[in-house]
């Protein structure tokens, strides 16, 4: 009987052995599972950001996208030759199906980390690796029509008033306001055109007032913010003086005082505005771009705006008045075209080493006496190409105390303002007033739309808007 016993004894321990090896084993192979499975996840975090970062650049800087990207693969815990990281970034691609694509970025990482327990199965090392590509797309505009960027306050969008907004793509609101931060009120409405085009706003909707289905759109609270596309647009160089005003028909007028061309033209030691008062709506000026320090005003005449950036040193910029009318034109033409770019800034004593200072000034463009028709900046070469599409750009750095840009539309005419409009930190109101007001685009701290039976048309369409680089994953 103990013969048996110590034979049976004998025959379990080797079964015990190998099970026990077995489960060691197992155990070992899913930590180190485990552990492989939370580094490759970590390696592919690091890649997406690190191609994503790159691909901002890979048009216009090929060093710094590969710079950007090795920076941010660093950030995330992957350098180069550290602790066994191996990191490559190649521009173009080396394989996948971008492979020398030139508009795209590369990133791949590797390590090699020892085992834990999977050793006493002879796996001594894994080998872990993850990669990403992306692109710097076609440049776009932005999903949308009108982005409030304001986070916090409510009613960053008010539509009121009887007008109607008519939207070609998306209106964004960011403002986490729980109540309004989109309201509509009384007789306005909104409608959202594109296919599949919705009103997105990370707060609350108000929707009160008259029939609830004048907010024709696809209604979305909760949604993710839209940062400020444009939050690296550097501010506008500033140019030189203008050429002097020309007078090309009606009564002989001299070129009134803060003009250029005149007797005693603005400068940035002086600033002064430079205005053509209601008594020359019977006359017709050609202006050229420049410095406008203390801003200007046209309250009467026809202009004809030269293709280029008008820089307003403070006083902004008024253009209202019956009588009044103002276009863009081709080059030393009479002929609609050209495009121009508003900039709008505060003139301080040290800026420009000015002895003199000129605040910022409102923006209105009065269509209900005016009549209007602005096309964007197209400047085909030089420092002033990364504004093309914008026709108003107010300097971050300031603001308005009150409505920082008004535009009201016209009856009986008509009024286009078309391009990007970009107030990081204003205010936009716009009326429509019985006529239509054509736009494309708004991209401001806050938007309200009072209008008043007429049509604010925000077309967003591509030939004429601002267009930046989007970086995306493609592989």
């Amino acid at each position: 009987m103990s013969s048996t016993t110590e034979r049976a004894r004998g025959q379990a321990l080797p079964i015990v052995v190998l099970g026990l090896t077995v489960l060691l084993g197992a155990g070992a192979l899913a930590m180190d599972t485990g552990m492989m499975i939370l580094e490759r996840r970590n390696q592919q975090n690091a890649a997406d950001a690190a191609a994503m970062a790159g691909a901002r650049y890979v048009t216009t800087n090929q060093s710094k996208a590969r710079s950007v990207a090795t920076d941010i693969a660093t950030a995330n815990g992957f350098t180069q030759g550290l602790d066994s990281a191996d990191v490559r970034i190649e521009v173009p691609p080396t394989s996948g199906q971008f492979a020398t694509w030139p508009n795209a970025i590369q990133v791949r990482i590797s390590t090699n980390r020892p085992s834990v327990l999977a050793a006493v199965l002879g796996f001594l090392d894994w080998d872990v690796g993850a990669g990403a590509t992306a692109a710097s797309l076609d440049e776009v505009g932005g999903p949308f029509s009108i982005l409030a960027i304001e986070p916090s306050v409510c009613e960053a969008m008010k539509i009121a008033g009887t007008g109607r907004i008519v939207a070609n793509g998306n209106i964004q609101v960011n403002s986490d306001c729980p109540t309004s931060a989109l309201k509509r009120q009384a007789g306005g409405s909104v409608s959202v055109t594109a296919a599949g085009a919705k009103c997105n706003v990370r707060g609350g909707i108000q929707n009160e007032g008259g029939d609830p289905a004048l907010l024709d759109c696809d209604p979305v609270t909760g949604a993710p913010v839209v940062p400020d596309p444009l939050k690296d647009l550097p501010d506008v160089k500033p140019p030189n003086a203008p050429l002097p005003a020309v007078q090309e028909g009606g009564t002989n007028k001299k070129v009134p005082n803060g003009c250029p061309g005149s007797n005693n033209p603005a400068t940035t030691a002086s600033p002064a505005t430079c205005q053509f008062p209601s008594n020359y709506k019977d006359t017709t000026w050609r202006l050229y771009p420049g410095m406008y320090p203390g801003g200007l005003k046209l309250q009467g005449g026809t202009f004809l705006l030269e293709p280029g950036v008008y820089y307003l040193g403070g006083g902004g910029l008024d253009i209202t008045g019956n009588g009044t009318y103002t276009q863009t034109v081709d080059a030393a033409t009479s002929t609609y075209g050209g495009g121009v770019l508003f900039y709008n800034t505060e003139l301080p004593n040290d800026r420009l080493q000015s002895a003199a200072s000129s605040p910022l000034g409102a923006l209105k463009l009065d269509g209900s006496s005016a009549n209007i028709n602005l096309l964007p900046l197209d400047a085909s070469s030089g420092f002033y190409q990364i504004f093309n599409g914008l026709v108003i750009y107010q300097d971050r750095n300031f603001a308005y105390g009150g409505d920082d840009l008004t535009i009201n539309g016209n009856a009986s005419i008509g009024m286009d303002v078309r391009g990007t409009i970009y107030l990081p930190d204003g205010d936009v109101k716009v009326n429509g007033n019985l006529g239509g007001l054509v736009m494309d685009q708004v991209i401001a701290k806050t938007f309200d739309a009072l209008g008043n039976g007429g049509d604010i048309l925000a077309l967003k369409d591509t030939d004429y808007i601002y267009k930046f680089t989007a970086a995306g994953l493609v592989e």
